[in-house]
């Protein structure tokens, strides 16, 4: 390493680093200790080419995915109880966007070159997004209990619940360890079906429909179809049913 990319690698952690640090801090909603290997990103002859690459490479696409991941509180809860550190370096010569990123004990590493490739931005984000999401090992706050991540939203009113109940559906598709809480809809003809909301249609003929799983002791799913109007009564602990919202 030369003099002219000591130079740009240090007028880059003093300049450009400081408002990155915050950025990503912002998509994580927390804090996270993060190691720079400063050494192993300069590479020789590229000095010119950090301040638009090493964002590009390491920086956008982990704040992207840190936003995605962070987009509601499941996925902020899930964070701050598993990312404990982030470290960012190039030391196995990696220039491949599905190979940047591993996740083990709490410690995110990305190790890229730091020139190559730069314009996969968004290749690099969905892997490390992914990267994070497949860990099985990583504590989960709400994997014991159905109901702390309905309660922890503190959802007022029909739509709102609907809406925490359908996030908490769609976390536990892409890969986070949750148990679902069950909801009992009161139809109006008398009759009570209870089950895991999954989908939430609007029918031009039927106003809104909803989609429940409900489980059966034998493990096979229950079709059922109603066009009663129904009322939702709280989430329960504790197939398909749909049922449409007048």
């Amino acid at each position: 390493m030369g003099l002219a990319e000591r130079k740009a690698a240090k007028q880059f952690e003093e300049t450009h680093y400081p408002k990155i640090k915050k950025d990503l801090e912002a998509a994580a909603r927390f804090e996270v200790p993060i190691e720079v290997d400063w050494a192993s990103l300069t590479a020789e002859g590229y000095a010119d080419l950090y301040a638009e690459a090493w964002p590009q490479v390491y920086f956008r696409p982990l704040i992207g995915a840190l936003a995605a991941l962070g987009q509601d509180d499941l996925g902020r809860e899930f964070l701050r109880g598993a990312l404990k550190r982030i470290v960012i370096r190039n030391s196995s010569s990696n220039s491949s966007s599905s190979s940047i990123a591993t996740f083990q004990d709490g410690v995110l590493t990305l190790d890229h070159e730091p020139v190559t490739n730069v314009d996969q931005v968004e290749d690099r984000k969905e892997s490390i997004r992914r990267t994070i999401e497949a860990a099985p090992e990583l504590p989960n706050p709400y994997t014991g209990d159905s109901l702390r991540a309905f309660l922890d939203a503190d959802a007022k009113g029909l739509d709102a619940v609907l809406q925490v109940l359908l996030r908490i559906s769609g976390r536990q598709r892409s890969g986070i360890p949750l148990l679902l809480p069950r909801a009992t809809l009161s139809l109006r003809s008398g009759r009570a079906v209870t089950g895991i909301v999954r989908e939430m249609l609007e029918d031009r003929r039927e106003g809104r429909a909803i989609l429940l799983l409900i489980p059966r002791e034998s493990g096979y799913p229950k079709r059922t179809r109603s066009s009663s109007p129904w009322a939702p009564s709280r989430p329960s602990r504790s197939t398909m049913s749909r049922r449409s919202v007048s």
